[in-house]
C-alpha cells in the first residue's frame, strides 16, 4: 500500500519536527543570544569599547581562576562576538609589548600569567616562599 502523505506539506510543518524529506535529519531551533542571557551583538562606539575592554582586563586581573568568554561576556553583560573581539585585541596588545605578564587560553577560559622569559627568575625568587592561603 503506498503512503499517501503529502512531503512538502511535512516539509513545510515545523510541528513536524524536520525541515527535509530524510528521516534521519532532525531540525532543532537553537536558542539565541538573548534567550542564553547575553544581549544581542550591536556595533559598539569607541568609548564603549574602551570601558569593555578597561573592565575585562580587570576582571582578568582580580580573578583566581580562568574565566570563559560566556563568563566574561556576562560579568559585562555584553553580548560574546564583542567580548571575543576585545579579549582578543587584550592578548594580543599584552603580547606585543612583552612585559612581565600575558593573557593566555587556559582550561578554556583566559588568565593573566608570567611571561615566559621570565618563568626562570620567578622560580629562583619565589622558591622558598610559602603559598599563603585565608584560613579562619
Amino acid at each position: 500500500m503506498a503512503d499517501t502523505t503529502d512531503e512538502s506539506e511535512e516539509m513545510d510543518d515545523p510541528a513536524a519536527g524536520s525541515t527535509t524529506s530524510d528521516p534521519e535529519t532532525v531540525s532543532v531551533k537553537v536558542a539565541d543570544a538573548k534567550d542564553a542571557g547575553l544581549p544581542e551583538h550591536r556595533e559598539l562606539d569607541n568609548e564603549e569599547s574602551d570601558f569593555f575592554r578597561g573592565l575585562i582586563e580587570a576582571i582578568l586581573f582580580l580573578a583566581d581562576q580562568p574565566q570563559s568568554l560566556n563568563a566574561l561576556a556576562r560579568k559585562c553583560e555584553l553580548d560574546r562576538v564583542n567580548t571575543r573581539v576585545l579579549v582578543d585585541s587584550l592578548v594580543d596588545d599584552y603580547a606585543e609589548r612583552d612585559g612581565g605578564v600575558v593573557i593566555r587560553e587556559i582550561a578554556g577560559g583566559y588568565q593573566f600569567v608570567t611571561a615566559e622569559r621570565y618563568s626562570e627568575a620567578m622560580k629562583l625568587l619565589f622558591k622558598n616562599q610559602k603559598r599563603e592561603t585565608l584560613s579562619r
